[in-house]
């Protein structure tokens, strides 16, 4: 229900669910939180975002043995700033299926958002050789951004191409 609500607007109801009685309301709330904001600065919002966010935690390591649940704690720290623990879940996804594409495209988009894009590069390369032909698309569109980031910002010349020409 969140996902059509403003952010603006947003914020007052979903930092009122992170005390909610129902946990997966609370889960839900923190985890739309930090899709549209910083974590609270007022101490009591603050302290019921922080038990929110250590349940979400908890939640996702019982369910560690999945890579969804790695992917999903990976994204969620990720938003948080905190892009070493983000680092280790995707990479922890990987391993437990490296033919998924989702821990090589959100592993690499982390690494690009820390400056080691050759690295990411490099990660999604390797998901390339590994993941099977259904989940390359999503490797091969996020391998082309990659590259088109790192000639912009190599600010590499462009090959021009001829203007489209529509039948007369």
């Amino acid at each position: 229900a969140s996902t059509v609500i403003p952010p603006q607007a947003g914020m007052p109801i979903l930092t009122a669910l992170l005390a909610d009685p129902i946990r997966t309301v609370r889960l839900e709330a923190v985890g739309q939180l930090v899709t549209i904001a910083h974590p609270p600065s007022d101490q009591q919002v603050r302290a019921a975002f922080d038990r929110a966010a250590g349940e979400f935690r908890q939640s996702q390591a019982a369910n560690a043995e999945r890579p969804e649940a790695q992917v999903s704690l990976g994204a969620f720290e990720a938003r948080l700033g905190r892009a070493d623990v983000a680092e280790a879940a995707y990479r922890t996804a990987i391993a437990l299926q490296p033919q998924s594409s989702p821990g090589y495209v959100n592993l690499a988009d982390l690494l690009r958002a820390v400056g080691r894009d050759a690295e990411g590069e490099q990660v999604l390369r390797d998901g390339l050789g590994v993941v099977p032909a259904m989940g390359r698309p999503a490797l091969q569109h996020a391998l082309g951004l990659q590259l088109i980031a790192a000639a912009q910002a190599a600010d590499l010349p462009r090959r021009r191409w001829p203007a489209a020409r529509w039948p007369r």
